[in-house]
């Protein structure tokens, strides 16, 4: 079995803005805040003491996800392992993500799935959308084909 390796690196700020797409839109928090910017503004056009209570519930309602990429941030300043240089190997059967001075072993069907963007591929470890991100310029072109074909034993 032919190995494939690449090296990457995500900055924090760029994991952080990826990660909260794809947690918090997925997450009941942007549904409640969706509801909460409505009845704000519906508060604040009908006027009268409905922009005192209209007021407040913007606020809020932009303050929270806010928040929550706030906290992403600190998860990810708390866990270096998340912005560290990363070697990745691939084959059919099985990836290996090694950092500086940890590594991990994975078979393909350990992830609940696979998906792509213009830049990046997503390997789903929850059905929340957290996913181990890995930017497709890390990789020549016949290694994206494979990673691609490997990637789609998740999804089988």
């Amino acid at each position: 079995m032919i190995q494939e390796s690449v090296n990457y690196q995500l900055s924090k700020e760029i994991l952080a803005s990826l990660l909260w797409r794809r947690t918090f839109v997925r997450s009941p928090l942007f549904f409640a805040t969706i509801v909460q910017l409505f009845i704000s503004v519906w508060l604040i056009y009908i006027g009268g003491r409905g922009l005192y209570i209209g007021i407040p519930i913007i606020m809020l309602g932009i303050w929270t996800p806010y928040k929550y990429y706030r906290r992403l941030v600190s998860l990810i300043d708390h866990q270096s392992q998340m912005t560290d240089p990363k070697i990745l190997t691939f084959d059919q059967a099985s990836l290996m993500i090694a950092g500086p001075d940890w590594r991990k072993e994975f078979t393909w069907s350990h992830f609940n799935g696979f998906s792509e963007d213009h830049l990046y591929f997503y390997l789903h470890l929850s059905p929340g959308g957290f996913a181990s991100i890995i930017p497709k310029s890390a990789f020549q072109s016949d290694q994206l084909k494979r990673f691609r074909e490997f990637a789609a034993l998740c999804n089988a």
